[in-house]
Parts: structure tokens; sequence; C-alpha cells
């Protein structure tokens, strides 16, 4: 297992959300090839390979949201609720739209958090709950913040941070 496919979970404060996170250093700078995983003899135009990548994204966002799934109440100790069946159904949903890597985390808002921090001057947060999502978009100074949205707008603030 390389460091950066690690996870860690820890408790942080009260006035915080639990943290699980992938082990990747936030904001940093990582080459096409390091992002992509690839070995340096890979051609990165080749769709078959991207492809594999996808589904191998999504594979582990979907361990990641299952891990979720399993966690009792109380599991940031501080109170915070098991994640309803409708959350992690509409998580589950959004991971098969994405076709880039992500992080995951649950909150303690009982709601689960996707993050895109791999482009440097760019973040973007789409947080999903039971009957909505919200987005919060960075981009160089610019900043969107929006606590109720359609999945379409999701989608396409994703669109706009890879494009």
């Amino acid at each position: 297992m390389m460091a950066s496919d690690c996870t860690i979970s820890a408790p942080i404060h009260q006035d915080r959300e639990s943290f699980i996170g992938t082990g990747y250093k936030s904001g940093s700078r990582l080459s096409q090839r390091h992002y992509y995983g690839g070995d340096k003899n890979q051609d990165l135009s080749d769709t078959g390979f991207l492809l594999s990548l996808q589904k191998k994204w999504k594979t582990q966002l979907l361990k990641r949201i299952e891990g979720i799934a399993a966690l009792q109440d109380n599991w940031n100790g501080y109170g915070a609720s098991s994640f309803s069946p409708e959350v992690l159904q509409r998580a589950r949903s959004l991971v098969e739209d994405i076709v880039y890597k992500a992080k995951v985390f649950p909150t303690g808002r009982n709601s689960i958090q996707f993050e895109f921090d791999s482009i440097p001057g760019k973040y973007l947060e789409i947080e999903v709950f039971s009957d909505h999502y919200a987005v919060l978009f960075e981009k160089g100074a610019a900043q969107e913040e929006y606590e109720s949205v359609s999945r379409n707008y999701v989608l396409q603030k994703i669109a706009e941070y890879y494009a």
C-alpha cells in the first residue's frame, strides 16, 4: 500500500466534524502521471487506460462510502448520528457521474462530502444530504457557496472545476 492510499480517522475539536482522509496533501501539485497513477511508459491518451482508472476510482469511492455506512451513532465521539439510507444512496449515485479522483468524508451534519483539490488555485466541495446538495467552489480569489442545489448544478460545477 502506498502512502497516498492510506486512510486515517480521528476525532477533532468538538466544534468541527470528524476527518477521514486519504493522505493526499491538500493543494499539492501532482504531475499528471502521478495523478493518474500511471507508470512512466503509460500513454495517458490511451482510452482503455483512463477507463480502467475511472473504474478503480469509482470502486475506491464506493468502498469508502460503504465504510461510512458502517459508522454507528456517535462515530465521531461528539454525538453524530449514523448515516441515513437516503444520504448513502445519493452519495453512491453521485459516484456514477464522477470521472475524476475525489476524496470522500463523513460529516457531523449527517452528510457525505466529496472534495476535489488536485488543481492548484481551484477547490470544489460537494456535500450530499438526504434531500439536497451543498456546493463550495473556489477559483482563484472568487468563491461561490450554495446550501441547496440540484444534482445537475453539482455535475456542472464538477465539469467547471476540470475545465
